[in-house]
């Protein structure tokens, strides 16, 4: 047998290992061309040759990385820490310097396969073993900052970087201090330290001045400061360097949509680019669509969101700003099922819940709107808007009480927001809390709020407790703020009415009719104003127009009246008597009516149908003295002498310490009657049939 001697065997051990160092040598010229596959071949062949060399495995190794093969990656890896932990086993003292730094290389190049697959618990072990093996090596610290960064851990990721800076200043490796600047800039954006991530971004765009991310990065950090100038030189910049880059178009378009005043065109154009470069980016057409939103396209709008839950059906926020859309088109059905499209994909989306709120309190579907605050309030009991569109809701359900509860959150929440005092305050006045209304008003005034609205409400609060002086200077205070309002003119003739001041009361109505001349009430009441300055013939014309204008109102009844003493008090008794007819019609047992018609009656020499209206006063309000004096004089008219007298023994026992009611009957032969009192001045008589009005 043939037997190979130990020369023999030398020699063909030094030709393998030449033969591999050769394809090794191969393999390492092909990866500096980023020829990975060819390297990666040449590499497994000295392997092969050679299976003990570290330094093989971790070229394949670099190789599999370089084609994002991780897992063939971290087998060779592994394979390289073995075979170095091996020959560190046999090792004599401690390892050199160098050799600690490349089998520090081993554990970091695996640990950026672990980062890479996701398993971050093995990348920092590795990464941590390495900074063990060389604590020098800055760009290990930066390693494991990234993982930490990965992991959510930002704050353990901010000290590695700085480490990693540090040490890479030290061993004068500037050329890596770039991407640790850039690095740590992001992630103390992302932790909102927004100085220091500006800060830390300008150096590197200082160091590479060219880089585009760098720009990008900078440029969102100045957006999320609200610094929307400078965020849009920076993305500029990046534009600049790099114009096929959509996400730099979308974040320009961005910031020119936030400046102040925004650039919506600017916007439009940057959002434009955007699309013709990433047509498949549904954040792009979200974007765009709240840019033509802003511009009141709405259709343009509309569409755009479309495109972007095509895209991303599972989006909440393109349905809820589709949802906006058609509030502000007033389309209130087709905002409701954008609204409650978002909440089938998030039912915890507070904005749709809360917009969902605001379509269904329009839609006075007040209890679904309800439901919605409320469910705001669950999930956010710190969102002071739900509570006062809560409260909103609640006062238009009449329940005041529950709105003060509501709004007294609102306020708890916000102290020093002055339009949720005016709220309460209202509800305090609609439940006759007027002092508590008047203090609510009186804090809104002290936080600055000076709307037209608050000095109104005061003044309503002032009026009830009969201080008219102040009702009439808040009211004063409303107008002068806004002339126009009708609500606000005529609060403050209600005053002046109430103080009998008719004239200041009939300017005020004329003014409000110049600025709402359809309305029926300000004719209605300017007519009763002229009354009481006895301008008949205005009076007159005044409920004339208010009929016409409403002729169903519920002051029709009055008017007819009033325009009937307004003719009585003229003297023009027919005319009088079809108002006071009408307005019977509307109130058939209205004694007051009733005897002023009689009375009319009686003037026109219509006695038979005075007698009957005088007798149906009576059945009506048994102890009318003056109902039975002038039924005596129609009686007298038409010859019935006996039911006169009794007429008139009955009002003298009934009203005996009146004088006007004596009469001596020798000398009321030739009288027709006597007038005790002007039309509409009758005394108030209490009514005996259940039902019927005075």
């Amino acid at each position: 047998m043939w037997k190979t001697t130990p020369a023999v065997k030398n020699k063909e051990k030094e030709n393998k290992n030449k033969k591999a160092r050769e394809f090794y040598q191969e393999g390492v010229k092909l990866q500096k061309k980023h020829e990975f596959a060819a390297a990666k071949e040449c590499f497994t062949q000295a392997i092969a040759l050679r299976p003990a060399s570290a330094r093989y495995f971790f070229a394949r190794g670099n190789c599999y990385r370089s084609m994002g093969e991780h897992k063939r990656a971290l087998f060779d890896y592994t394979m390289a820490i073995q075979i170095d932990s091996d020959r560190d086993s046999q090792h004599q003292g401690s390892p050199p310097e160098e050799l600690l730094k490349s089998f520090a290389l081993r554990y970091s190049n695996r640990g950026v396969c672990f980062r890479n697959m996701g398993k971050l618990e093995d990348a920092v072990n590795d990464f941590t073993r390495a900074i063990q093996l060389a604590p020098k090596e800055g760009i290990f610290h930066f390693h494991l900052g990234l993982t930490y960064s990965d992991m959510g851990d930002k704050e353990q990721a901010v000290p590695c970087y700085t480490k990693a800076m540090d040490l890479m200043r030290q061993s004068g490796k500037d050329a890596q201090q770039f991407k640790v600047f850039h690095q740590r800039g992001i992630t103390h954006r992302e932790l909102d330290n927004l100085e220091l991530s500006i800060e830390d971004l300008v150096k590197a765009v200082e160091l590479e001045d060219r880089n585009p991310m760098a720009h990008n990065n900078l440029g969102l950090s100045y957006f999320e400061r609200g610094d929307y100038k400078n965020a849009v030189s920076s993305f500029s910049k990046a534009i600049e360097i790099d114009n096929k880059r959509a996400i730099y178009f979308n974040n320009r378009g961005l910031a020119f949509f936030r400046l102040d005043p925004p650039k919506y065109q600017e916007s439009l154009n940057d959002f434009n680019d955007a699309v013709k470069l990433d047509d498949n980016n549904a954040n792009i057409y979200f974007n765009r669509g709240n840019a033509f939103l802003a511009v009141k396209k709405y259709k343009e709008a509309i569409n755009d969101f479309d495109e972007a839950i095509s895209r991303a059906p599972d989006d909440e926020n393109s349905y809820y700003c589709k949802g906006v859309v058609f509030q502000e088109m007033k389309s209130i059905d087709e905002a409701i099922e954008q609204f409650q499209l978002a909440l089938n994909v998030n039912p915890d989306f507070i904005p749709a819940l809360f917009h969902l709120g605001l379509m269904y309190h329009i839609n006075d579907s007040l209890f679904d709107s309800m439901e919605c605050f409320s469910k705001v309030i669950k999930l956010d009991p710190t969102d002071r808007g739900a509570y006062e569109s809560l409260g909103l809701v609640y006062c238009d359900l009449l329940y005041y009480d529950l709105a003060v509860g509501a709004f007294t959150k609102a306020i708890n929440i916000k102290p020093d927001y002055p339009i949720n005092y005016f709220y309460r305050g209202k509800s305090f006045l609609w439940l006759g809390r007027y002092d508590e209304a008047i203090a609510d008003f009186d804090k809104a005034f002290e936080l600055g709020c000076q709307d037209a609205q608050v000095y109104n409400c005061r003044a309503m609060a002032r009026k009830y407790l009969h201080d008219y002086a102040q009702a009439i200077e808040d009211l004063g205070k409303a107008i002068s703020l806004d002339p126009t309002n009708v609500e606000y003119l005529y609060n403050r003739s209600q005053c002046y009415l109430d103080i009998e001041n008719y004239k200041d009361a009939s300017i005020d109505l004329s003014n409000a009719i110049k600025i709402d001349d359809k309305e029926s009430k300000l004719y209605y009441l300017r007519g009763k104003a002229f009354y009481q300055q006895r301008e008949y013939q205005y009076a007159i014309n005044d409920v004339q127009m208010s009929l016409q204008l409403d002729p169903a109102s519920q002051d029709a009844h009055d008017c007819y009246y009033h325009m009937g003493i307004a003719y009585a008090n003229s003297e023009r008794h027919a005319e009088a008597i079809p108002c006071f007819t009408n307005a019977i019609k509307l109130k058939p047992n209205t004694a007051t009516c009733i005897h002023e018609r009689a009375k009319s009656y009686q003037n026109v020499g219509k006695y038979a149908e005075a007698i009957q209206d005088f007798t149906t006063v009576i059945r009506l309000q048994p102890t009318n003295a003056h109902a039975f004096f002038r039924r005596a004089f129609a009686y007298k008219s038409v010859g019935k002498f006996e039911e006169a007298a009794e007429d008139f023994e009955q009002a003298r026992s009934l009203d005996p310490l009146n004088p006007n009611l004596v009469v001596n009957y020798k000398k009321i032969a030739d009288i027709e009657f006597i007038e005790l009192c002007a039309a509409g001045d009758e005394p108030p008589v209490k009514t005996a049939v259940p039902g019927s009005a005075e």
